[in-house]
């Protein structure tokens, strides 16, 4: 099976011609999945934060019961459990996630009410922020907005001490300006990303070939 994550959306044509007529490898392949999704990006220098700056989320002017802390391992299982595109190696690929911010890059953010776990964002290995995610008896009170805007301040935070110590950028870090993929269909997502200041700049997809029968194929989008 070939994979291609984030392809922009105008090679889609081209690459389908290519491995479905077998001009690759010598092997026919035939498509599997598409998923369209929009490249979003958010500039964290130019646009006013609504919220504050970082110290703002993490446990400050916040209502009583609800705390902004980052992701631990005891929250991978259920930020799995909620994603749309688990797998059977998604949960550690969660895991692996969360512990990389933990040690140094930041972006996993969760938000508790009552020291349950309501809402939160991660940042993928790439370092593009996504399974922006609320329990269900928790939406429509404005805690999405809140962590997603408290994971890029994370980033921003971590960021700036690793540059203060001399280390270099994480994969995917491309200074101030933070990244994310949201599937098209969502529209929930896409109304809050563009109510705090990130805008659609590119199409994407996710695409998928296989040169025989594959069964209950799942791709990843980010959001």
């Amino acid at each position: 099976m070939l994979k291609f994550d984030a392809l922009d959306r105008r090679l889609i044509p081209y690459v389908r011609t290519a491995l479905t007529e077998g001009r690759v490898a010598d092997r026919k392949f035939s498509p599997i999945y598409t998923a369209q999704c929009g490249l979003w990006t958010y500039d964290a220098e130019s646009t006013p934060a609504k919220h504050g700056g970082f110290d703002s989320y993490f446990d400050k002017g916040l209502p009583e019961g609800v705390a902004i802390r980052p992701l631990s391992q005891s929250d991978a299982e259920l930020v799995n459990e909620r994603w749309e595109y688990k797998s059977d190696t998604s949960l550690g690929m969660v895991r692996k996630m969360i512990r990389n911010s933990e040690e140094e890059h930041g972006g996993c953010v969760g938000l508790f009410v009552d020291g349950k776990l309501a809402s939160w964002v991660c940042r993928y290995l790439d370092g593009t922020l996504g399974m922006l995610f609320t329990e269900s008896d928790c939406r429509r009170r404005g805690y999405a907005s809140l962590v997603l805007a408290a994971a890029v301040s994370d980033c921003r935070r971590r960021r700036a001490l690793m540059t203060a110590k001399g280390k270099i950028s994480s994969v995917g870090d491309a200074g101030d300006v933070m990244v994310s993929y949201i599937v098209e269909t969502n529209d929930a997502s896409k109304n809050l990303y563009s109510k705090v200041g990130w805008k659609r700049v590119a199409d994407a997809a996710w695409v998928g070939f296989a040169s025989r029968k594959r069964e209950d194929v799942k791709f990843s989008c980010m959001n």
